[in-house]
Formats: structure tokens, C-alpha cells, sequence
């Protein structure tokens, strides 16, 4: 519970306020960048879209469609657009997930697969 917590407070800050980011880079050595979500940018359509699909309750589909195009193209905007999805949900209304068969779980796992696809170990505010 602890951790599920923790993680859940994560994305609400990096959502907030940015933080660096360490990743793996193709040699296997960390490298970090300094994410501010702000000056990055979101991917304006796919934004939209999830937008709009959390709007129609459609949540399970709004976050197959993130990872459908997260895998298409693994870039630091999207990145940016994964955290504003998950920030939603975590923002959401708790019996609105669980009426739409989601749980606080799958935010905090969904977050960890993003966080392994781009290689992220760790976040430091």
C-alpha cells in the first residue's frame, strides 16, 4: 500500500513540477535528463484523444491506445502525454474507476510500464 501510494504521489509531482530523470541509455550506462513536462509539450491529437476517451469512461481503451502509440514512437513528448494520462487518472474520482473496471493498481502499473519502456530506474525531485 505503501508503494502504491508512493508511486501515485510521483506522478502527481512530476506532472507538477518536472524532476530528473535517470535512464538507461543504449550502452546500458544511466544518463539523466532534466524532464519539465512544460516545456516539452504534449502530444496535442493523442492528448485529445485520451481526453476524450476518459470523458466517455472509456479508460481501458484510452490506455491501450497510449501504449499503441507510445510503442510507435518511444519520444519524450509522449513521455509527457503518459504522465498527463496517468496524472487524470490519479486525479480521478476513485468509485468512477472502479465503476469503469479500474483500479488504483493498474495506475501505478501502467505508470511502471512506461517507466520500463523508456528505460526509466529512477525519478528525483
Amino acid at each position: 500500500m505503501i508503494r502504491k501510494d508512493y508511486i501515485l504521489n510521483q506522478i502527481e509531482m512530476l506532472a507538477r513540477i518536472g524532476a530528473k530523470l535517470i535512464l538507461k541509455d543504449n550502452s546500458g550506462q544511466d544518463s539523466i535528463i532534466i524532464f519539465n513536462g512544460q516545456e516539452i509539450g504534449l502530444n496535442n491529437n493523442l492528448n485529445e484523444e485520451l481526453e476524450m476517451m476518459l470523458a466517455n469512461r472509456k479508460i481501458n481503451e484510452a490506455e491501450n491506445h497510449l501504449f499503441f502509440e507510445i510503442e510507435k514512437d518511444l519520444n519524450l513528448v509522449n513521455l509527457n502525454t503518459a504522465i498527463s494520462f496517468y496524472n487524470s487518472l490519479v486525479r480521478m474520482d476513485k468509485d468512477v474507476l472502479k465503476e469503469n473496471d479500474f483500479h488504483e493498481e493498474e495506475i501505478t502499473e501502467g505508470f511502471g510500464q512506461v517507466c520500463e519502456l523508456y528505460q526509466i530506474v529512477d525519478i528525483v525531485f
